[in-house]
């Protein structure tokens, strides 16, 4: 889950700095893209117990760790409900 995330994050970064308020910043079909080169890498199997899959989704969190750092102290509470 969290590799998939940090695959997010790394879609999403480059385009939210050029984005134009309302505009179709192409997100979706980079997503669909992204997925589809990696599973034509990766294989086409249990992403959540394949090792090739463990490692991409390791080496996608330690990457997406280091550009967006935890601010754990900085955070509010979530409200319940």
């Amino acid at each position: 889950m969290l590799g998939t995330l940090a695959l997010l994050h790394e879609i999403a970064d480059p385009l939210s700095k050029k984005n134009i308020k309302g505009a179709d910043t192409g997100y979706w079909t980079a997503v669909k893209e992204r997925l589809k080169t990696l599973y034509n890498e990766l294989g086409n199997k249990e992403c959540v117990t394949d090792v090739k899959w463990l490692e991409w989704a390791y080496k996608m969190i330690k990457k997406d760790e280091i550009k967006f750092p935890v601010r754990g102290t900085e955070l509010r509470p979530m409200s319940p409900g």
